[in-house]
């Protein structure tokens, strides 16, 4: 008897916890999720329903539901250890090692984050060409973006994914640019 009213308590409190994580992300368990693909992605995964995230995803998500993204067509991209972008190695601007948490834009601020149905939530940590924005306009697309994969080809096949939709998610902090301008074709400014 005495350890059923233990398992009782244990389980009354880790479903206190549990609750009380899901208020702190404006989630109730009875909502209905919500219509928009990205806030309903975001309120099933801080809902745990893709597995435990890492600090960086649950911001990531916090953000989509508190302000919602901003929907556009990307032309994208990926790069990868073959050509010299190992792991872990130091990204061109914003210092983070390269990883799966890692894509580059140069019309999202630094430390935005960009949500691709086919991929997932990246952070913007990275930048490249200015060129490459001119050149996902003339494939159809309003911006490019670049993600990191371990090896070339994992994601798409190639290194190219061609024209997607995706969500840019304001970060946490206020907008920085690389270089410090805001650019012309700024996909978010906050």
């Amino acid at each position: 008897m005495r350890e059923g009213w233990w398992w009782a308590v244990k389980a009354a409190v880790a479903g206190v916890l549990v609750l009380s994580l899901l208020a702190v992300a404006g989630w109730k368990s009875g909502d209905k999720l919500p219509a928009d693909p990205l806030q309903r992605v975001a309120a099933k995964a801080l809902r745990g329903d893709y597995g435990k995230l890492e600090n960086w995803q649950r911001v990531g998500y916090e953000q989509a539901l508190k302000y919602g993204g901003v929907k556009r067509k990307i032309w994208l991209t990926s790069y990868y250890t073959e050509e010299g972008f190992p792991r872990g190695a130091t990204c061109r601007w914003w210092g983070e090692g390269c990883s799966e948490r890692v894509a580059a834009a140069n019309e999202l601020p630094g430390f935005a984050f960009i949500w691709i149905p086919e991929v997932g939530l990246r952070q913007v940590l990275d930048t490249g060409a200015r060129s490459n924005d001119s050149v996902a306009r003339r494939k159809g697309a309003h911006h490019w973006v670049d993600i990191w994969e371990a090896k070339r080809g994992v994601t798409f096949g190639d290194d190219n994914g061609g024209i997607r939709e995706a969500w840019g998610i304001r970060g946490r902090q206020p907008a920085r640019w690389a270089g410090g301008r805001r650019p012309v074709h700024a996909w978010l400014d906050y």
